[in-house]
């Protein structure tokens, strides 16, 4: 089998109003009252900022607002605010107080938006409370070419360490925060390469992704290539649509109904993953396992 796929999990139902409040709350104080006063001058000043308002209106920005203010911009333009970069790295690395792990867990994300291969969670371990994260924030548009968005929410795209280091300092032609429905974005799907379906060698992986924007990040992070190796999965789910039929599943529902609601519970189990489209952005290779799943009709919308 074939499997077709694209990628990118949305990813702004996340930034709550609490969510960018307590975000702003943290970072203010680092930013400091000067830089705030010489943020909302440069702002009040500059007619290709002026829709963000203020410091805060620029760090809180909506992401379409702030794609919009950077195609107005001339290279290297605007000058003078590299002390935001600083600020961030001053952010990241305040490990005991409020820091990049801090803002994941506060969103609530889990696995990659990128890849939908990895979780990016974060523990504190040891007498010392040292945190181990796998989690990182991609600047979607590099900090060190544009400065003055280094703190901007939602320039910050909490990603895995493998995807941040292939995307590398150019943006892709779309963000997750652009990428509103994830059906509409994205498909994975099967096809035969051998008779023996029984076989996990009858499972090949093949890409075919017609948006021109998704093309490029597939290709950067190199997504064909990582989801070859999860053809074992794709051919485990076809065996279980085979093994599981409809009155088996009613059978399981009916015969445990203090742990099953509905049939779509049972399904769940059974697949080990989440199937619910608002799920997807919850396990790894969830999105992977509800378009396959779809398309072998063993489950339904």
């Amino acid at each position: 089998m074939h499997l077709k796929r694209k990628e990118m999990i949305p990813i702004r139902i996340h930034y709550t109003e609490e969510v960018k409040e307590n975000y702003w709350k943290r970072i203010k104080p680092l930013l400091t009252r000067k830089k705030e006063v010489i943020l909302n001058d440069f702002i009040k000043h500059n007619q290709k900022f002026s829709e963000f308002k203020d410091a805060k209106g620029l760090i809180l920005s909506d992401f379409n607002k702030i794609k919009s203010c950077i195609k107005s911009l001339e290279l290297g333009e605007p000058k003078g605010f590299d002390f935001m970069a600083a600020k961030y790295n001053t952010f990241v690395n305040n490990k005991d107080l409020y820091c990049n792990v801090s803002l994941i867990d506060d969103l609530g994300i889990t696995v990659c938006p990128y890849c939908n291969r990895s979780f990016i969670m974060s523990t504190r371990v040891g007498v010392d409370n040292k945190i181990k994260s796998t989690c990182q924030l991609d600047h979607f548009y590099n900090k060190d070419q544009y400065p003055i968005f280094a703190l901007s929410l939602q320039n910050l795209i909490p990603v895995c360490s493998s995807c941040n280091q292939s995307k590398g300092t150019e943006p892709f032609g779309l963000s997750p925060f652009e990428i509103e429905d994830v059906d509409k974005g994205f498909k994975f799907s099967l096809e035969y390469t051998k008779a023996d379906y029984t076989k996990p060698e009858a499972f090949k992986g093949v890409t075919k992704t017609p948006e021109t924007a998704l093309y490029e990040q597939r290709l950067t992070l190199g997504l064909d290539k990582l989801y070859e190796r999860h053809n074992d999965i794709g051919h485990e789910l076809f065996l279980k649509q085979h093994i599981y039929s409809e009155d088996r599943i009613r059978e399981l529902c009916e015969s445990f109904p203090e742990l099953f609601n509905s049939p779509n519970e049972v399904r769940q189990l059974v697949l080990g993953n989440y199937i619910d489209k608002k799920d997807v952005g919850k396990r790894p290779l969830a999105k992977m396992t509800r378009d396959i799943m779809l398309q072998l009709k063993f489950i339904e919308e």
